[in-house]
């Protein structure tokens, strides 16, 4: 089906339940897609959205369950709420780096897809926004995304493996569970929140890289019990922290690993000791009025200041390396 040139709008419900249309061309005069304006067209078997089409309307797609492909095009900003839920043949679709905004449950019960990267302009995952993708077995998430909404991944029983970036602040309640296949998960030294039940049911999960020097918030339903079963791998001096810290302490196998340039940090010389934290370097052990400065890798001076405690914190961006200079020593450190 062709849609007109001199269309600019589709309107909320407008092909709804259309389930004779096979294929559906959007021209590039339509610059928005209303809501559920192609929902249930379940003999809807191509899609061809048009260059023009900013943003795409809640349910816009779902229930298109014959649906195999589709490429969003990078005029695209938004993509609404459960757009393309249930659309269960879709096996692989393009995020454009243009998308900046993924709705609740956009890709929910999409169990045809088997790997999606979200673009580095998206800044959360909303609620729910890939649940019940079974199929999924990779994905990749951008240094750019904060957060992780509640039951975001919840059953996706295909991923093994989950790497969250060291710029997700929060991780929200049952934001995996229920992913069965997992076994190794690594939690940046960004996050300081994980929510209820986030790793519940994760029957496999047998490796936790949890990556701050401070842990993390957690619930005693967080990881569902597994302190028996699961090796509990922290950074390499954070031992005592883990220890005594609720949640934490119940694992009875940690062990302290050397960090690497995208986790933190710890070196110690002459009873200094620097370190990352969160997005902050972490001076301690620096005489009162000692010279601090801050460099980047290559050289360039980020900040000079003086030890005013014997723990002084500098804040600077997340994802780099870093030299300290202090009492005529340099350190290197990674956040």
């Amino acid at each position: 089906m062709n849609i007109g040139d001199n269309v600019t709008t589709l309107p909320d419900y407008l092909f709804q339940r259309c389930t004779e249309l096979t294929s559906i061309t959007i021209p590039n005069s339509v610059k928005s897609i209303g809501n559920y304006a192609f929902s249930f067209c379940t003999g809807m078997k191509i899609l061809n959205i048009g260059n023009s089409v900013t943003s795409i309307g809640d349910g816009a797609f779902s229930d298109c369950s014959r649906l195999v492909s589709t490429i969003i095009p990078s005029s695209v900003t938004s993509i609404g709420h459960g757009a393309f839920y249930n659309c269960s043949r879709l096996v692989s679709t393009i995020i454009p780096n243009s998308v900046t905004s993924i709705g609740g449950f956009a890709f929910s019960f999409c169990t045809g897809l088997t790997s999606i990267t979200i673009p580095n302009s998206v800044t959360s995952i909303e609620n729910g926004a890939f649940s019940f993708c079974t199929g999924l077995t990779l994905v990749t998430i951008p240094n750019s995304v904060k957060s992780i909404g509640n039951y975001a991944f919840y059953g996706c029983t295909g991923l093994t493996s989950i790497t969250i970036p060291n710029s997700v602040k929060s991780i929200g309640n049952y934001a995996f569970q229920g992913c069965t296949g997992l076994t190794s998960i690594t939690i940046p030294n960004s996050v300081t929140s994980i929510g209820n039940y986030a790793f519940y049911s994760c029957n496999a999960l047998v490796e936790i890289h949890c990556k701050a020097l401070t842990p993390p918030n957690a619930n005693d339903n967080t990881f569902d019990g597994r302190y028996t079963t699961c090796i509990l791998y922290i950074p390499k001096g954070a031992y005592s922290s883990y220890w005594m810290a609720p949640i934490w302490g119940g694992f009875t196998n940690i062990i302290e690993e050397e960090s690497t340039n995208t986790a933190i940090s710890q070196i110690e010389v002459n009873n200094i000791t620097v370190y990352a934290e969160q997005d902050a370097i972490v001076i301690k052990g620096a005489d009162l009025g000692d010279n601090i400065s801050v460099y980047t890798e290559s050289g360039t001076l980020l900040q000079s200041t003086k030890a005013t405690d014997d723990i002084t914190r500098i804040k600077v961006p997340i994802n780099h390396i870093y030299l300290v200079k202090t009492t005529g020593k340099t350190f290197k450190v990674a956040l």
